[in-house]
């Protein structure tokens, strides 16, 4: 009959053996931990990153009033990710900007749009120091028949785009008479101006 014998250097080894494989499995649950955080931290920052760019992507996105060359007003949508389709805003057409000024007084102004509405001539005698104002520029549009498929506020915006497209663009300028009759203007000569002519006053008059 074989007695067990206390082995103390088998014993000494089993512990080692014990000791080495615990520190094995805590390494790799503490390698494991760390890559699954490393993991988390890279996708949060990549969620950021693209949080980050998607922001900058909106601020960068704007729309932008074109005039084509058959006279219609459209809309584009610019810096989209995907292609955007131009859009007709108003059924007005073929807008036209003439300053006008007096002779008197080259400094007074009068900004005269001509345009068409649903394919009909129409005029309109704005007041450049109100011109800035978009609810001032849809009032005095809509009493000539002009209407915008747009929110009120964005139609006001549109309008103040229109102004300032027409003024970058080189408008003609108009030199006016206050009364008619003959007058002497610069580099024409004296010029007879008949009832059926545009002076000053009644451009004045009709500006509102």
């Amino acid at each position: 009959m074989y007695q067990n014998v206390f082995n103390p250097q088998r014993y000494a080894q089993e512990q080692m053996d014990t000791y080495y494989q615990d520190c094995w499995e805590v390494q790799k649950s503490i390698a494991k931990a760390n890559a699954l955080e490393d993991i988390r931290l890279k996708g949060l920052a990549m969620r950021q990153h693209l949080r980050q760019l998607e922001s900058e992507r909106k601020r960068a996105t704007f729309e932008e009033l074109l005039i084509t060359s058959e006279g219609e007003l459209q809309l584009i949508t610019r810096n989209l990710t995907i292609e955007t389709t131009p859009r007709s805003v108003t059924n007005m057409t073929a807008p036209q900007m003439v300053i006008l000024k007096r002779l008197k007084d080259e400094t007074e102004e009068i900004f005269l749009l001509k345009c068409l509405v649903n394919n009909v001539p129409q005029k309109l005698f704005l007041d450049p120091k109100k011109a800035g104002r978009g609810s001032y520029l849809i009032k005095n549009l809509v009493l000539i028949g002009v209407y915008f498929h747009l929110p009120s506020d964005r139609a006001k915006e549109v309008a103040i785009q229109l102004l300032a497209l027409l003024i970058a663009a080189g408008p003609k300028e108009l030199l006016l008479a206050d009364d008619e009759g003959y007058v002497e203007f610069p580099n024409r000569g004296l010029i007879y101006i008949g009832k059926e002519n545009l002076t000053w006053k009644k451009a004045a008059r009709l500006c509102r």
